[in-house]
């Protein structure tokens, strides 16, 4: 069956983010089978602007009466992407990263700044000083851009990172030309393998791209409720996120009854999994 036939895709929103919650527009369930969203959010936490902050991205799918949101009453919701700064700016695998980014302020080579990758810990070193695992150098300039390009070269040396665990499963790459921020991303786009980040100091941040997704079956929708939307907020800082929903339709050969007069069961919505 071809593909738009099976399943009816909206690219439901995109925002520069908020702190209050903002809502898709309402969907029509009827004749659907399934419904899943599919959230993506980027985050860059200042290692010296959050002070203890935490941050949590929160979803919650809602049911109405009506496309314009009539009588909506939550379904199921859940936090992800959990991560905060205390002392540290770290990001712990719980976030679920789809890739981890590292930012730089204008440093010394000779700072010896320590930056974390999982189970292994990487250190900046003083320009001129002999090569040594894990050990990058900042660069004569103390630019903040010629030390992420210095700490990428590194990462990904089978010489100078020596952990196996981390080079194996990862590896780094500069996001663009003069932007003093390197990325962190899986080997194999499938792996389940989980990123943490570590940079305790005010002159390194740390941030990822953040991926989920919510579904929920037609059946377990409650009676006269007909339309569904996806509510998005942040805890503190305005994440810019994108929300896609994936409707999957009954099939003409189907047969398919409501089950009318049921009341909604938690049950039968999918819980987060990690896109």
């Amino acid at each position: 069956m071809d593909f738009l036939e099976k399943y009816k895709v909206n690219y439901a929103r995109f925002s520069s983010g908020s702190t209050a919650v903002q809502y898709t527009p309402y969907y029509d369930m009827r004749g659907v089978k399934r419904a899943d969203f599919f959230v993506q959010g980027v985050i860059k936490f200042d290692a010296s602007a959050e002070g203890t902050a935490t941050q949590v991205m929160s979803v919650a799918v809602y049911q109405a009466s009506d496309s314009t949101g009539g009588g909506a009453t939550a379904i199921s919701s859940a936090g992800f992407s959990t991560f905060g700064k205390s002392g540290t700016a770290t990001i712990t695998t719980n976030a679920k990263l789809v890739e981890g980014l590292i930012g730089f302020s204008t440093i010394s080579g000779s700072a010896a700044l320590s930056i974390g990758v999982n189970t292994a810990a990487y250190v900046s070193d003083s320009v001129g000083a002999s090569p040594a695992a894990h050990v990058w150098v900042a660069g004569a300039s103390a630019a903040a851009t010629v030390a992420a390009q210095a700490f990428v070269t590194m990462f990904n040396s089978t010489v100078y990172n020596t952990s196996t665990a981390v080079r194996e499963n990862f590896y780094a790459a500069t996001m663009a030309a003069g932007v003093p921020w390197c990325r962190i991303l899986r080997k194999n786009p499938d792996s389940t393998y989980e990123l943490s980040l570590t940079a305790p100091s005010s002159l390194v941040s740390v941030g990822g791209v953040i991926a989920a997704r919510i579904g929920i079956e037609e059946k377990n929708i409650k009676d006269g409720k007909r339309y569904i939307s996806l509510g998005v907020n942040s805890s503190n800082d305005e994440i810019p996120y994108s929300v896609m929903l994936v409707r999957e339709v009954y099939d003409r050969t189907e047969n398919y009854t409501k089950n009318q007069g049921k009341d909604m069961n938690l049950a039968g919505s999918t819980a987060w999994s990690h896109a």
